[in-house]
C-alpha cells in the first residue's frame, strides 16, 4: 500500500486507486497558493468531491507529466536538426519510431490538456471545473499546440509504406508482362 505523500495522505492508491495520482502534493508551490498544510488539504476534499478527471496543477501525474513532455520536446531540439544535417533522409527504423512515439505523445497532449487544471492569473486558486478549462484552454494554447503536435512523422512513414507499396506492385512481374502484351491492367 503506497501511500500519498502530504496532506492527500488519507487517500492512498489503495483507498482511492488511481485518483491519488490526480490529487495535490505539499510542495512549495501549493503552500504558496493555498497558504497552509489544512488548505491544501480542503483542495483535495474539494478534487475528490467533484467527482470528474481532472489532473490537479500541482499533482504528482502533472510533475512526472511535465517532466516527461519536456524530454521529449528536448529530445525533438537536438535530435530533428541532427537528422536534417547528417542522416540525408535514411534516418533508419529506430529514429523514425522514435518520430512516431513522439508525434503520439503531442497529440496526447493536446487532448490531456481538456482535462488538466489551471491556476488562475492571480494565483488564487485551481480551476477544475471542465467546461472552464476546455474554454480556457481553446481561447489559449489550443491551437499552438495543435500546430506543433500535427503528426507529420505519421504522414511521412504513410508516404513511405505507399511509396514501397507501389513500387512493389509496378515491379511485380505479372505486372511487366500485361505492360508488355499491351494490357495495362494492374494487379
Amino acid at each position: 500500500m503506497e501511500k500519498v505523500k502530504g496532506p492527500a495522505a488519507r487517500c492512498t492508491t489503495a483507498t482511492c486507486g488511481w485518483r491519488a495520482l490526480l490529487l495535490p502534493q505539499l510542495n512549495r508551490q501549493s503552500l504558496y497558493v493555498y497558504g497552509s498544510e489544512m488548505a491544501v488539504e480542503q483542495e483535495c476534499r474539494r478534487q475528490l468531491q467533484s467527482g470528474v478527471f481532472v489532473i490537479h496543477p500541482f499533482s504528482l501525474m502533472r510533475s512526472y507529466y511535465i517532466m516527461c513532455m519536456m524530454a521529449i520536446t528536448f529530445l525533438n531540439l537536438i535530435g530533428i536538426p541532427m537528422e536534417i544535417a547528417f542522416l540525408d533522409g535514411n534516418s533508419g527504423l529506430a529514429w523514425e519510431g522514435f518520430n512516431v512515439f513522439s508525434d503520439t505523445l503531442f497529440l496526447i497532449d493536446v487532448a490531456l490538456n481538456f482535462r488538466m487544471g489551471i491556476i488562475t492569473e492571480d494565483s488564487e486558486e485551481a480551476i477544475l471545473d471542465i467546461k472552464r478549462i476546455r474554454v480556457s484552454y481553446l481561447r489559449t494554447w489550443f491551437i499552438p499546440d495543435v500546430i506543433a503536435a500535427f503528426p507529420i512523422g505519421y504522414i511521412l512513414l504513410f508516404a513511405v509504406i505507399t511509396s514501397r507499396e507501389m513500387c512493389r506492385r509496378a515491379l511485380h512481374p505479372h505486372t511487366i508482362m500485361h505492360v508488355v502484351h499491351g494490357r495495362t491492367r494492374l494487379h
